[in-house]
């Protein structure tokens, strides 16, 4: 495998492709549920490499298409049932992003990361451009409302901001940005989910941020720099807690929407599991159990979709599809791991899978572009190690 040797070799169309579907991932032109532009340029780049180079199977891509397989099994078989056939697009979207990922994972390979890279610091500018000049509550009663930018909605600015805080985190710690470089998508990735008023992008943020601002690389910062760094970001820190503590002080502190929002979290009735659709398989016999209901029968019983990653797919899909599904994201942390310890996992895996409690990630594309990029480095990086 040729990871940064290869960065210069370009990776022709399927490389424009890929930039412009990763650059345009914040522009929403059609209704949420459907395909947005993005989603038009990736699967030109997944169809052209896929036909133009083939693929390699290998153990999590067996995992990804059993999973796949038994989605068009479960819909399939409702459908003959006499329940709504439209659901079979489940398994349409699923095989969209298997496609997409074996794409991502030979171009990877072969041609490195910079389409992706470049694609995602577009995006994020485009992003924070339409948000600046959509506009956004800072303090109660100022009359913007949540931030959406170029989105549908801002839960969809949350959950970009934190695949923006793992991309800023795998690509630093892969050597592709500086500290500084990282830093900066750190603040950004912040911003988004302040402005979106995203509960669970924010508590996922603020956790992982703490750890993920610590510098890493030691060969790039000697010990002396490392610690300047360290000092610089203590000062900083108690600068702002000493700003928040004189806003608290002076009941300032408390007009602020990011503010009430995290504060009257445990008051809402959808923050609570129930409301999110944790638990429509109560209302289900061992079948539904063990092999799923089906997405339109989730939809009957909840209302909506299950708004959690996990939970979505074992009240859909039971106990075994989720078992398939939980095998090949615990091939992803492994991988990552191998790579980065457990900082990297942290840091990279942590933001979306934390979001996920409460939203269901899998319908976000740049949720499957950070698993199969950081998948393709994880590979590279542990490569490398053994090699040496």
């Amino acid at each position: 495998m040729i990871l940064r040797e290869s960065e210069s070799r370009g990776g022709g169309l399927q490389g424009v492709f890929l930039f412009l579907g990763v650059t345009l991932l914040p522009v929403y032109l059609f209704a949420s549920g459907g395909m947005q532009p993005s989603h038009f340029f990736l699967a030109a780049f997944f169809l052209l490499t896929l036909f133009s180079f083939g693929f390699r199977a290998d153990s999590d891509f067996a995992f990804f298409a059993i999973f796949v397989i038994y989605v068009f099994l479960v819909e399939g078989g409702y459908s003959i049932a006499g329940y709504d056939a439209l659901y079979m697009i489940n398994g349409l979207f699923y095989l969209y992003n298997l496609l997409f990922y074996l794409a991502i994972q030979r171009y990877v390979r072969d041609y490195g990361v910079s389409a992706v890279l470049f694609g995602v610091v577009l995006a994020s500018f485009i992003a924070l451009f339409t948000v600046l000049t959509k506009g956004f509550s800072i303090q109660v009663g100022d009359g913007y409302g949540r931030g959406v930018g170029s989105f549908n909605n801002p839960n969809q600015l949350g959950y970009f901001s934190v695949c923006v805080l793992s991309f800023g985190y795998l690509f630093y710690r892969a050597g592709f940005l500086k500290y500084w470089q990282a830093v900066i998508f750190f603040m950004v990735a912040m911003f988004f989910s302040i402005v979106s008023l995203s509960k669970a992008a924010m508590i996922s943020n603020f956790a992982v941020v703490i750890i993920a601002i610590k510098p890493f690389d030691k060969s790039s910062y000697g010990s002396g720099k490392t610690l300047s760094v360290i000092f610089l970001w203590l000062i900083l820190v108690a600068v702002l807690v000493a700003v928040i503590a004189v806003l608290f002080n002076a009941g300032d502190g408390r007009d602020f929407v990011f503010v009430n929002r995290i504060q009257g979290m445990a008051e809402e009735s959808d923050s609570s599991l129930s409301a999110r659709g944790y638990f429509a398989f109560a209302d289900s016999g061992f079948f539904e159990i063990f092999f799923g209901h089906g997405a339109h029968q989730v939809y009957q019983i909840v209302g909506h979709e299950v708004h959690s990653t996990l939970g979505s797919v074992f009240n859909s899909y039971g106990f075994l599809g989720f078992l398939v599904f939980l095998s090949f994201l615990c091939l992803w942390f492994l991988r990552v791991y191998r790579a980065f310890g457990w900082l990297g996992l942290f840091c990279i895996t942590g933001p979306s899978m934390l979001y996920g409690i409460t939203h269901n990630g899998t319908r976000f594309v740049m949720f499957w572009l950070l698993l199969a990029v950081s998948m393709a480095i994880s590979k590279y990086f542990s490569v490398e190690r053994v090699a040496r």
